[in-house]
């Protein structure tokens, strides 16, 4: 009763007034999960220690050959590309500028400010 509403990466957990919640259901896939969990605890708890849930914590996979394109190709394209990954070495033609990245403080995302 009374439960809280919780929101994790923007999706928000709530009941309505005749919810029942059950703890440890007597059915075959919660004994399927406990075996699981039984037989990967030692994964389970590296993920945990190391926060690797956290987005900030993952690392980005290598792209496909195939995906790899040239930037003035990219820039060419009739399509409009949403995300792409960018292989690059950065120079900073004048050091006394400073240079910002808005992001939020809880989970490093962009906050998509100019």
């Amino acid at each position: 009763m009374r439960l809280c509403v919780n929101t994790f990466y923007g999706l928000s957990i709530c009941t309505v007034p005749n919810s029942t919640i059950l703890f440890d259901p007597p059915i075959q896939r919660n004994e399927l999960l406990k075996q699981w969990m039984q037989t990967n605890q030692e994964y389970i708890e590296i993920v945990a220690s190391h926060k690797l849930y956290d987005k900030a914590n993952q690392e980005i996979d290598q792209p496909f050959s195939s995906q790899i394109r040239k930037i003035s190709q990219i820039l060419s394209l009739n399509e409009v590309v949403k995300s792409f990954c960018i292989k690059a070495q950065i120079r900073i033609k004048n050091p006394e500028d400073f240079v910002y990245f808005l992001a939020c403080p809880g989970c490093s995302k962009s906050c998509g400010a100019a």
